[in-house]
């Protein structure tokens, strides 16, 4: 994001017009520093659906304010706390990519079959590499697998 936009968006959330205003806007900013938080729940042997918005947005505000290639670094919208509502997109674990698998099947009208959920949800990215905890890519990938394995 170029670093003028969030100044911009920053202004305008600003001003002190009786007018409502909302904006909307999604980011990937400080998706290292959710999976941080959600790979620290799970070693502590913490499910993930235990993660609470305290857990994770100081952490997300942190590391995009020390993200100096990030279009919000030192930006005003979150140094003057413009930002009524973060909503953290948590990595999702293989039971989740099962459940996405089932629901693709379901959609284009074929029969859930655990040969194939099996084999699209293993087929799909891990991480950490070597502990295979959360899917890289969450569900986006899963009816093009589908169709891979048809």
């Amino acid at each position: 994001m170029e670093t003028g936009v969030p100044m911009c968006i920053a202004s305008l959330l600003s001003c002190t017009s009786r007018m409502p205003r909302m904006s909307i806007s999604t980011s990937n900013s400080g998706g290292d520093a959710i999976n941080n938080v959600a790979l620290n729940f799970w070693r502590e042997r913490k499910d993930r659906e235990e993660i609470r918005l305290g857990d994770v947005v100081p952490t997300i505000t942190k590391a995009v304010m020390a993200d100096q290639e990030h279009g919000f670094w030192q930006s005003e919208i979150i140094k003057q706390n413009l930002i009524d509502v973060t909503v953290p997109f948590l990595p999702l674990r293989p039971n989740h990519v099962r459940h996405c698998v089932r629901s693709e099947l379901e959609q284009m009208g074929l029969a859930s079959e655990e040969d194939l959920i099996h084999s699209v949800t293993d087929s799909l990215i891990y991480f950490p590499e070597d502990e295979r905890v959360f899917s890289s890519t969450g569900c986006k990938t899963v009816a093009f697998r589908i169709n891979y394995y048809l």
